[in-house]
C-alpha cells in the first residue's frame, strides 16, 4: 500500500470481517539498509513478469512477455502495453521495454553513492533512505515474497492459512495480520522481529 492512510481504511473496510480476531504485528528492523541489491532486482523482474501476465489475462492478448512496455500518453499517464498492439496510435509516445527497465533499476538500485566525512562510498548493501523510490521498492519486494509465501501455502494444501493472509495488512517495513501466517525472517532474507 502506498500510505499508512490507505492501510488504515483497508483495515476500517474490513473492519466487519476482523472482529474478534487477534491482531499480530511484524517489524523490519533495518529493511532499507539490509535489503540485498540481488534479490531487489530479482523482485522486480518476477514483478514485471506478473504485470505482464495480468495484462495479457485482462486484454485477452497472448503474445512473448517481450512484447510488453511501459508508454506515455500525451497527457503525461503511463500505460502497460502490448506494444504490437496500435502501432499506429500516436497517443503511445515512448515505450520501456523490460530490458530498459532492468536496466533502469539496476542503476537505481546499485549506483547510490555516500559522502563519509572526505570519502564518496558506494552503498552496496540497502537501498537509500530518503529516496522518493525506495517505498515503492520496498512494497514492490515485499509483496513478490509475500506472493511466494502465499502461493507455497496453497501448493502444500494449507488452504485456510493462505485464505487468512487475506486479513494481513503492510506499509514498507510494518506489517499486520489478524491471525493469518506471516512470512519469517527467512523468507525475506532481512532482519525482522514479530509478536508471537
Amino acid at each position: 500500500m502506498e500510505s499508512i492512510e490507505e492501510v488504515a481504511l483497508n483495515i476500517k473496510d474490513s473492519e466487519h470481517k476482523l472482529v474478534g480476531k487477534k491482531m499480530r504485528t511484524a517489524d523490519f528492523t533495518t529493511m532499507y539498509t539490509k535489503l540485498p541489491h540481488q534479490k531487489v532486482l530479482e523482485a522486480m523482474e518476477v514483478a514485471w513478469g506478473r504485470a505482464v501476465e495480468h495484462k495479457m489475462k485482462e486484454s485477452n492478448v497472448q503474445s512473448a512477455m517481450d512484447d510488453w512496455g511501459l508508454g506515455l500518453t500525451p497527457e503525461g499517464s503511463y500505460v502497460f502495453r502490448c506494444m504490437h498492439m496500435d502501432m499506429d496510435d500516436k497517443k503511445q509516445l515512448g515505450v520501456t521495454t523490460k530490458t530498459i527497465f532492468m536496466e533502469l533499476m539496476e542503476v537505481l538500485i546499485t549506483d547510490n553513492h555516500i559522502w563519509n566525512g572526505e570519502e564518496l562510498k558506494r552503498q552496496v548493501v540497502g537501498i537509500p533512505m530518503g529516496s522518493p523510490v525506495s517505498p515503492h521498492l520496498a512494497n514492490l519486494f515485499r509483496y513478490i515474497v509475500e506472493a511466494k509465501f502465499v502461493e507455497s501455502l496453497v501448493a502444500s494444501g494449507k488452504l485456510r492459512e493462505a485464505k487468512a493472509c487475506e486479513h494481513t495488512f503492510a506499509y514498507i517495513d510494518d506489517l499486520c495480520t489478524f491471525e493469518g501466517p506471516l512470512p519469517t525472517e527467512e523468507h525475506y532474507g532481512i532482519p525482522m522481529t514479530a509478536d508471537k
